[in-house]
């Protein structure tokens, strides 16, 4: 992806987060748990039982989610890497941890309004921590209507 940090990508934005979601199964951890293990505090906090917003409906899952708190115009890559550095920790001991959820992955949302879309790469580097820490990577590629390009 060509990216101007002066210029605002015409055609894409992106948001990432750490995202650990633990299922009913594996119990519901007290969010400041997952903190004292990660040494972090979340942006956002899901718990069993939770209603979703707006609606009517309970949640089945819990979430622990850390932002990146990167702007819109950020690469994929810049997301990961941000979430990345965020985990200071002892691989092997986030490891562990992360082993005993259902899901623990850095998750990158790509909105893009033009074809065809970007490609998106991660060096070696940024995989080999990823799967150092036991994480997954998600990238969600969701096109937007009716925006047009910018000139």
């Amino acid at each position: 992806m060509n990216f101007d940090p002066n210029r605002p990508n015409p055609t894409w934005e992106t948001f990432g987060s750490l995202l650990v979601r633990y299922e009913p199964d594996a119990g519901d951890p007290d969010p400041g748990e997952i903190g004292r293990v990660l040494r972090l505090s979340p942006s956002k906090i899901w718990r069993i039982g939770d209603r979703i917003l707006k609606t009517d409906r309970i949640r089945h899952f819990g979430q622990w989610e850390l932002d990146s708190d990167l702007g819109r115009n950020a690469t994929p890559e810049e997301h990961v890497r941000r979430v990345l550095e965020q985990l200071q920790g002892e691989s092997a001991d986030m490891r562990a941890y992360f082993a005993t959820t259902r899901s623990a992955a850095i998750t990158v949302a790509l909105y893009i309004w033009d074809y065809p879309p970007p490609a998106v790469y991660f060096p070696p580097d940024v995989t080999g921590r990823l799967s150092e820490l036991g994480l997954s990577l998600g990238v969600d590629i969701y096109p937007v209507e009716g925006r047009k390009q910018q000139d």
